[in-house]
């Protein structure tokens, strides 16, 4: 039985009192744990009375509540108090350790007791020698066996062993050592379970049958990740490009290939909350902020079950810190190159005990920017950025919980940070008729990162809010979850388009999109053979675009100022709904077979209009649907409890839609259909000092929709045409291998290193248009699919007491370096049939080092990032009169400190 394996673990984890010393089990506590999920409340109870208490994850997990238990008590009454709403026993391993077992692991055990506390020393270690339901034996094999499922909630301990007197003066001042990790350390030499939503609940992530990278909240502090830039530079076959299109922010993301290269929904799921912001985000904008953030995980792949919508690429999943019932306090600041700072502010406080919790967060951030325009009258690059959270918990009752949150950013920006590199691209050629760039007295990249000079001030301003409500009811053996989520974004931006010191053109943007969904799902909770999802999900996407393109006060082609060059007005609606479901059987104690799928429609409505070249548009209005069935299949087997195998068969689904321009052969483009092949094994070696995950993959496409434009100039009449298609290549492929390796070869030093291979190619693409003209593409690689990325990092954290025996035991120091890797890439369709600078992005490597001290309650840390000033660019933009323009990245340095009150 499991409880003989738990009971085998704990004795081998070490730490137990000897059999003479006083049981802390029959002492008594002055106890102030608040109404929260059992696994929390048994975190604070260990922290409270020093004592060990341990479960399996299966066991401790779900979302019901338990307690508060408040006064003098012992454990015993405690443990009676938050146990017994679950169902839950427990056994009193020794006078210091308490087991957490489901009520068929309470048949008596050898070395064990339950009911009442009795003394055990020594004699403990003779246990059953009968296997657990994970073929676990006694001693270290055991331990070696359980831990990828196994909870430790384990008080620190004084020197001596012996229990920590009661403090009966006043409210206690222990809390639970990282409360927002759901399974802590074990010993300095072990890694840290983690724990992800991939699958819509709470699981280990070695036990999870998808290729997955998760990044908590202390990780990307730090790594001192603002964005998603910060946790894609560590992710195996993940990339990004950076081109400006919505502020200094803005970027395009890829996985496995897979990036918005066409078509008008994302590729990809950004959920946030469990609300997806991608399909109602601005083209380029979809970059959550990274403040007061749980966790973050990279899903990659096709994730139609669970995160639908048009994810063939895969998912972001954002999970944002939730309020709690206690108060507490946070407050950071940063300040670095180019003027940049900033201050993030946290306070999370009980409104109502037990009851009604409430938590907020202000975060601002300004900055000159790296790039300084020498033309006076063309304004300067600096940004300002301000984001801001208020969620509020509801502890309706012990089944029910209400959790809503808003969130609000506000970008307002002024120039890009892109520079020219004097190439002018096809488009810019065919207007001015002449290769030669206009230089504004400057030299080009790489010469110049930061100067530009240019006429007129880019004015950006971006505005996004978001609301989540998310309702959960917790059943016997079931859970219940209401999730609607609403946004609201515009931006409105006002460019110098010709990009040099002459007033030749502008550019206005002013875009809105409102997007709202509602997802109702049912599934199975607790232990068992069978565990099951079934759900739906109906949403609204709409967007309102205005794009115009005028001539400036320079005489472009003699043209009159402001005369309407193209003017693009679309309003579009997007309706969809889907039914999904997944069930797992475990078979075997070590098998587990997996079948969902999802079914989805989408019906499409759009108008069109405008003007192009002072002449009115047709007004085009249209509708379409598209309509999909997306399976998943998988098998995994445990060969021990720390190592997993899986094979897992998914297909993605990305809807298709309209475009109206009478110089294109259809007036529609056609869905887009994704299967992804992984092979992956999960793996803890070495006590759990190393960790290795590996996946193999093989993806295929149908209809891979890609996107392409071109601005033609009639040389008689010098009449500019606009044209932007979507095309579908018949087919293309991805195949590849990532690797994920974290090691603790020692106390205090964390190795961790991600590496990923890919050969993504277009198989077959006859009819592509490229820069207006029709071009063969068959055998080329995708673009935004670099064949190498690697990254690795490494953190040393060592007690400064240990150095100099006067320093307070709880302060350390650490340093942190960080290497990443990319290989060359594609930016974008027009590139592919260029060899020449710019149009291929050239592979780049990075260094950060970070050097810091910190306790509890405070951190300072120093850091410089691209520590050797290395050259090179992550996204580029074709049109202008200066040429292509890149987007540098300069050496930058800087300090953060931060302080809690907890």
């Amino acid at each position: 039985m499991r409880i003989a394996v738990v009971t085998a673990a704990l004795l081998a984890a070490g730490g137990l009192g000897a059999a003479e010393q006083a049981l802390a089990t029959m002492q008594r506590y002055d106890l102030d744990i608040p109404r929260q999920p059992l696994d929390a409340a048994l975190k604070d109870l260990a922290q409270q009375t020093h004592l060990q208490i341990a479960g399996f994850s299966d066991t401790l997990g779900g979302p019901a509540l338990v307690g508060p238990v408040k006064g003098n008590q012992t454990p015993e009454q405690a443990l009676d108090t938050l146990l017994a709403p679950q169902g839950l026993g427990y056994r009193i391993v020794n006078g210091t350790t308490i087991a957490i077992v489901s009520p068929h692991d309470l048949a008596p055990q050898t070395g064990a007791s339950s009911g009442h506390p009795q003394t055990q020393g020594s004699e403990a270690h003779s246990i059953s020698d009968d296997t657990g339901r994970d073929g676990a034996q006694g001693g270290k094999d055991a331990r070696q066996s359980f831990l990828g499922r196994f909870l430790l909630a384990q008080a620190p301990r004084p020197t001596d062993q012996r229990p920590a007197a009661v403090d009966n003066s006043g409210p206690r001042s222990a809390r639970a050592e990282n409360e927002s990790s759901q399974a802590p350390l074990l010993a300095d030499t072990a890694l840290q379970e983690v724990v992800v939503t991939a699958e819509r609940r709470v699981e280990t992530l070695q036990k999870v049958p998808a290729s997955i990278s998760v990044f908590s909240g202390d990780k990307l502090q730090a790594a001192n990740a603002q964005d998603l830039r910060g946790y894609f530079r560590q992710t195996p076959n993940v990339t990004f490009q950076d081109e400006g299109k919505s502020g200094p922010r803005s970027v395009d993301i890829a996985i496995r290939g897979v990036s918005n290269i066409g078509g008008r929904t994302d590729a990809f799921g950004v959920y946030v909350d469990g609300f997806n912001i991608a399909n109602g985000a601005q083209e380029g904008a979809v970059n959550p902020a990274l403040q007061d953030i749980e966790r973050v995980e990279v899903l990659r792949g096709p994730q139609g079950t669970f995160f639908g919508r048009n994810a063939t690429g895969g998912a972001l999943n954002v999970t944002t810190k939730q309020p709690g019932p206690k108060l507490e306090g946070e407050l950071n600041a940063h300040f670095g190159s180019f003027r940049t700072w900033g201050m993030t502010g946290v306070v999370n406080a009980p409104v109502v005990e037990d009851k009604f919790f409430v938590r907020a967060m202000v975060n601002y951030e300004q900055s000159d920017g790296f790039i300084k325009n020498i033309n006076p009258a063309g304004g300067q690059s600096g940004f300002q950025f301000i984001n801001m959270k208020l969620a509020t918990r509801w502890l309706i009752n012990d089944r029910l919980t209400l959790d809503l949150s808003g969130y609000m950013t506000r970008e307002d920006s002024g120039l890009n940070p892109l520079v020219p590199t004097g190439v002018l691209n096809e488009d810019t050629a065919s207007i001015t008729g002449t290769p030669v760039p206009v230089s504004g007295g400057l030299p080009f990249y790489p010469q110049n990162i930061h100067q530009v000079n240019q006429d007129l001030p880019l004015t950006q301003k971006n505005d996004n809010n978001i609301g989540v409500a998310h309702l959960r009811y917790q059943g016997d053996g079931y859970e219940i979850h209401s999730i609607t989520g609403y946004l609201d974004t515009q931006r409105k931006y006002f460019d110098d388009l010709d990009f040099t010191p002459d007033p030749l053109l502008t550019q206005k943007i002013d875009d809105s999109s409102q997007s709202w969904s509602q997802e109702a799902r049912i599934q199975s909770s607790g232990s068992g053979p069978w565990v099951w999802t079934v759900g739906a999900l109906y949403a609204e996407d709409i967007k309102s675009t205005l794009h115009q393109v005028r001539a400036g006060t320079g005489g472009f082609f003699d043209l009159p100022n402001e005369f309407p060059i193209d003017i693009v007005v679309e309003n579009t609606r997007t309706n969809s709904w889907a039914g999904f479901g997944q069930v797992t059987w475990h078979a075997l104690d070590k098998l587990a077979l997996t079948a969902g799928g999802r079914y989805s429609h989408d019906k499409v409505k759009e108008t069109a209009g405008g003007i192009s070249f002072g002449s009115p548009k047709l007004n085009n209005r249209g509708a379409t649907d598209f309509s999909d069935f997306s399976p998943r299949f998988s098998v995994s087997y445990d060969f021990t409890d720390d190592v997993t195998t899986y094979v897992t068969a998914s297909k993605g689904y990305k809807a298709g839609g309209l475009q109206f321009n009478a110089a294109l052969p259809s007036q529609s483009f056609a869905k887009e259909n994704l299967w992804n092949y992984e092979l992956g094994t999960r793996s803890y070696l070495f006590d759990r000092r190393l960790m290795v995950n590996a996946t193999v993959f093989y993806m295929k496409w149908k209809d891979l929709q890609v996107e392409s434009s071109a601005t033609v100039t009639d040389p008689d009449t010098h009449v500019i045409t606009v044209i932007d298609a979507t095309t579908n290549a018949a087919s293309a492929s991805s195949k590849g291998v990532e690797l994920e390796i974290a090691a603790r070869p020692i106390a205090h030093l964390t190795l961790e290193s991600g590496i990923g291979y890919l050969n993504a190619k277009f198989d077959k693409f006859p009819n592509a248009l490229v820069s207006g003209q029709e071009v063969d593409l068959s055998g080329t690689d995708i673009i935004r699919a670099p064949r190498w990325t690697i990254s690795a990092n490494s953190q040393y954290e060592l007690p400064l007491s240990e150095l100099m025996p006067a320093m307070p035991a709880d302060v350390s120091g650490y340093a942190r370096a960080e290497y990443s890797y990319r290989s060359k890439n594609k930016p974008d369709v027009e590139s592919i049939t260029h060899n020449e600078f710019p149009y291929t992005i050239p592979s780049f490597q990075i260094v950060n080092f970070r050097l810091g001290t910190r306790t509890d309650a405070w951190m300072v840390e120093g850091y410089l990032e691209n520590a050797f000033d290395k050259k090179y660019y992550t996204g580029l933009a074709g049109f202008g009169f200066a040429g292509i323009r890149v987007r540098p990245n300069p050496r930058t340095w800087g300090m953060r400190v931060s302080f809690n009150m907890r």
